[in-house]
């Protein structure tokens, strides 16, 4: 049994056997450490450190019940000094002030996956460009040779790049997906240019999109 997949089972263990005194948040008195875990509160999420494949590096990840994870850390974020860390049941992980104002979450900067309530392209406002890019391999989360990303140039695109080659592309806007099941719509406005998915009302039926190293699923 890989070390990645050793992690994933024991996050689901720990999802089976703790559930009301689990914690989901952390302040800037706390620290997580290696084999620390922040349970979601409805249980859907896990964040701990784990070691991809064969990999001997340590990286901080979330996976989801069904051993998969969906977020790692190949990107920096913000720091600050009065906040608290949170990882919500949608799979975001945010650090907030105590007013509850957002200074960074992990759906601003996706890495591989895409989950319900997560948005891929511009952000006018924000400066922000989301996009998916894949793993360097299975053993390596840092960033690898595909990316998943919105070419605002003309009638703006999705595009799957290989490197700077594209290598597959949605049709042009109004982009309209080819499965309802999808649940996403395409904005083009002076805010923002670019997908944005829903979380389902049935959160039993929860479509996933995942760049991989190899191909797109």
């Amino acid at each position: 049994m890989n070390a990645e997949r050793l992690f994933l089972y024991s996050l689901l263990l720990i999802l089976h056997f703790i559930s009301c005194a689990s914690k989901d948040s952390i302040n800037t008195t706390k620290i997580i450490r290696d084999g620390d875990v922040l349970i979601s509160k409805g249980n859907s999420f896990a964040l701990g450190f784990f070691s991809p494949g064969k990999s001997s590096n340590r990286y901080l990840g979330i996976c989801e019940q069904r051993n998969v994870s969906v977020w790692s850390t190949n990107v920096s974020g913000e720091e600050a000094d009065t906040s608290v860390a949170q990882l919500l049941d949608s799979g975001n992980f945010v650090v907030v002030q105590e007013s509850g104002n957002i200074l960074w979450q992990s759906f601003d900067s996706p890495t591989h996956y895409v989950l319900p309530g997560m948005k891929l392209g511009l952000d006018l406002k924000k400066g922000l460009d989301r996009f998916l890019s894949s793993w360097r391999s299975a053993d390596d989360p840092g960033i690898g040779d595909y990316s998943y990303r919105v070419n605002p140039s003309g009638s703006p695109q999705i595009f799957l790049y290989k490197g700077e080659k594209r290598v597959w592309r949605t049709s042009p806007w109004p982009w309209r997906p080819q499965r309802r099941s999808y649940n996403t719509k395409f904005v083009n406005d002076q805010d923002e240019i670019g997908m944005a998915t829903a979380i389902p009302a049935d959160d039993s039926v929860m479509t996933r999109l995942l760049v991989v190293h190899t191909v797109v699923f």
